[in-house]
């Protein structure tokens, strides 16, 4: 197993990328990409290693560490993977 960290965000928010070295499997942790700029580095980074994304998780939905989940979500066709007790929280991102 490998993993990279990059920190995002005015938070500072540490998100990972976890894969499986042989399958390159990878799964997206705490995807806290706030614009542009933080999108491309996680994009390139995954793209630069022939990555395929299969799982996107959040350890908890406060909003620093939730910022990316629906670009996520929407380019890799992913179910976000989050604490069910935590849903109230995703859910008032928009505001």
């Amino acid at each position: 197993m490998k993993v990279s960290r990059f920190v995002f965000n005015m938070f500072g928010v540490n998100t990972y990328v976890v894969w499986d070295p042989e399958s390159l499997e990878a799964a997206i942790i705490d995807p806290g990409m706030i614009d542009d700029d933080e999108r491309r580095a996680l994009d390139s980074f995954i793209e630069s290693r022939n990555l395929k994304v299969t799982q996107l998780i959040n350890t908890h939905s406060h909003l620093d560490h939730i910022f990316g989940n629906t670009y996520i979500k929407e380019k890799y066709g992913l179910e976000i993977k989050a604490n069910p007790a935590d849903d109230f929280l995703a859910r008032t991102l928009p505001e």
